[in-house]
């Protein structure tokens, strides 16, 4: 069950991530998403993998991941 916890969370940061990523490429002209690289994150006391999204020039930070580290 706690496995299952931790994959739900992680299905529900991808697409938000996604989201902000394609606002703030909105806002980057000439920048681009690049793919993706392998991240870890806590939440609700586990440590979280996902792949979180990159853009060309590694301007993009998700907010999301910042605010489950301040949890």
């Amino acid at each position: 069950m706690e496995h299952c916890l931790q994959d739900l969370m992680a299905l529900m940061i991808a697409p938000m991530m996604k989201a902000e990523l394609r606002d703030f490429l909105d806002t980057s002209p000439g920048n681009k998403g690049n793919g993706y690289r392998q991240g870890k994150s806590y939440g609700q006391g586990r440590v979280l993998e996902f792949r979180s999204p990159r853009d060309r020039f590694g301007n993009f930070h998700p907010t999301i991941l910042a605010l489950l580290r301040d949890q």
